[in-house]
């Protein structure tokens, strides 16, 4: 057992640097992308229209958090309306309970494809909507599926 004036001073030294190389070894090992589902994927489903079923796909990918938000791709087909018609991108986050209109896109030949960067962080739990007016037209009907390939 150390007993001179400075053992107090040698055990401390010897305390922050074990704390040290235990705080170096966490912050060496946290993942890049600070998100708890870096990429993320839905499928987009709606009700028949005129007899066709549109379909869709969506993926956030917020590979790039902290320093930005996750960018949202949405694409949809066989939307059974005619060329030129604005489908609304509407957001959701479980956290904020209420949709944003975070723009639009136009048909071409029954299908669509929009992006645009997200004011948030998005969760497995997200809704999304794609709309004409108040018509519904697709949306996720559950969670979102994550990757960790960034």
């Amino acid at each position: 057992m150390l007993t001179h004036p400075h053992a107090m001073l040698v055990r401390s030294a010897l305390a922050l640097t074990l704390a040290g190389g235990i705080a170096a070894l966490i912050t060496a090992t946290a993942t890049p992308a600070l998100a708890i589902y870096p990429v993320q994927t839905t499928t987009l489903t709606g009700p028949a229209i005129n007899g066709v079923v549109p379909t869709g796909q969506a993926q956030v990918n917020q590979c790039h958090l902290p320093k930005q938000f996750g960018t949202l791709t949405v694409t949809v087909q066989s939307v059974n309306l005619p060329d030129g018609t604005d489908l609304t991108v509407n957001y959701s986050s479980l956290t904020s309970g209420q949709f944003d209109n975070l723009g639009s896109f136009k048909l071409s030949g029954e299908s669509g494809r929009f992006s645009a960067r997200l004011t948030r962080m998005a969760g497995a739990n997200d809704q999304i909507q794609i709309t004409q007016g108040a018509a519904v037209i697709l949306a996720n009907p559950g969670r979102w599926a994550a990757s960790y390939n960034c």
